[in-house]
């Protein structure tokens, strides 16, 4: 299974606090994917800076990047 990586935030602040917050921009994301994603998807982990999603659907990659990127 390939997975299709797109990233739609970075974390700037290298502190730790701020790699764990969430943004309002987090929210609406986690929103858009419940409501449009036919297959399973992966978040980045929390403790990274670069923020993406990982997508096991070619289709729900390209409508996840058309709309975040």
């Amino acid at each position: 299974m390939t997975l299709h990586k797109v990233k739609y935030a970075e974390t700037t602040d290298s502190s730790v606090q701020a790699k764990y917050q969430r943004s309002y921009k987090d929210y609406l994301v986690d929103e858009w994917l419940k409501a449009n994603c036919k297959k399973p998807y992966h978040h980045s982990p929390g403790y990274l800076t670069e923020k993406f999603i990982e997508f096991e659907c070619n289709e729900d990659a390209v409508w996840f990047a058309l709309r975040w990127s």
